[in-house]
């Protein structure tokens, strides 16, 4: 998968089933590579509540080489303090936390570290903010993008941005500035972030208020695909990219188990074509 930075841009050919299309993306793992900037952003909050000194250089690549490793098991962004918590005070392995944080570790670390969740939500994004309001180019630079899908979604907005939509756990906020820098095109009202709950209410939003439209939704992580699938059933066509943060295990599963109602696409070009 290609990444890039901010300010490449090229065209694509768009199809007129498109404009009878309602596309909802999710961001992160879909359309954006947030691994280093979620990692960058825990680190900061776990130094403020260890009073650690901000690593450098080969400490600091260290920590966030792991953190990349282990992102596919982050379900929500406050995670990322507990994440980098286990890795620099238990000198855990990446590899090792992919597989057992949410299932042996999470709520450990948690307890060890003497806040609760919501604490941990509020330290992160305001840690998070402060990061953007001092340095918000090093913040929007921190991320990269996948070209395929910003190229994808930035011909369907030029067509018809109304019917384009993100639907992340990120905040509402942050993910509107990413579109906006990275030119996406996406209105900002368009934008579902942390703040109205999970994707399938979102989802089912759109349902109502495209009623008649065929809904396309592209995600990365499967159990969220099966959630839409258990409440939403043949009212949303479902697709998992198989990049991201996703595992092999994941994909496995989908194939083997899920691909009845699931479709599992290297780009999200190939929706249209992959479509049922």
């Amino acid at each position: 998968i290609q990444l890039i930075f901010f300010g490449e841009t090229t065209t694509a050919e768009m199809t007129d089933s498109e404009c009878e299309k309602v596309f909802a993306f999710d961001f992160d793992g879909v359309v954006v590579d947030s691994a280093r900037e979620t990692g960058t952003s825990g680190l900061k909050c776990y130094c403020k509540l260890s009073e650690m000194d901000y690593p450098l250089d080969k400490e600091l690549d260290h920590i966030l080489d792991h953190f990349q490793i282990v992102r596919p098991a982050l379900e929500t962004g406050w995670e990322a303090v507990v994440i980098i918590y286990g890795i620099v005070h238990h000198k855990l392995d990446g590899h090792l936390l992919l597989n057992t944080f949410q299932t042996e570790w999470k709520e450990k670390l948690l307890l060890e570290l003497g806040r609760t969740e919501e604490e941990l939500k509020l330290l992160f994004n305001e840690t998070r903010e402060k990061w953007i309001e001092e340095d918000a180019e090093g913040w929007l630079n921190a991320h990269s993008f996948y070209k395929d899908a910003c190229d994808y979604i930035r011909n369907l907005t030029k067509k018809n941005k109304d019917n384009v939509y993100i639907i992340t756990t990120k905040g509402t906020v942050f993910a509107q500035r990413l579109c906006d820098k990275a030119s996406l095109g996406v209105c900002h009202d368009n934008v579902f972030g942390l703040e109205f709950g999970k994707k399938w209410n979102s989802l089912e939003k759109l349902s109502d208020k495209h009623a008649g439209y065929s809904i396309l939704f592209v995600e990365d992580r499967l159990k969220t695909l099966l959630d839409v699938h258990k409440r939403m059933e043949g009212l949303v066509s479902l697709y998992l990219v198989d990049y991201g943060y996703n595992t092999d295990e994941q994909l496995a599963d989908a194939t083997t188990n899920h691909k009845a109602y699931i479709t599992i696409v290297s780009s999200i070009s190939h929706i249209n074509q992959k479509q049922k």
